[in-house]
């Protein structure tokens, strides 16, 4: 659900710009990478293999993660 959730959250940007997916996800899901082993891997390829399509791949965390006040925003 927090990959879901981060794919809406940045959909606006990822719809114009699909190579941006590496950096929102990174850009989201940063703080949950130590409570979920399965974000951690996927952080972790998007980390390597990002930078293929963007160089633009985030240190921090720089974005909403998702749930708390925006999920009722999506919903």
């Amino acid at each position: 659900m927090l990959v879901a959730d981060a794919l809406r959250l940045g959909g606006a940007i990822l719809s114009q710009y699909p190579d941006m997916l590496a950096p929102q996800l990174i850009g989201r899901l940063l703080p949950e990478m130590d409570a979920n082993p399965h974000v951690k891997s996927l952080l972790e390829q998007c980390d390597a293999e990002g930078i293929e399509h963007c160089g633009l791949v985030p240190s921090y965390h720089c974005s909403h993660t998702p749930g708390g006040p925006l999920k009722v925003c999506l919903e």
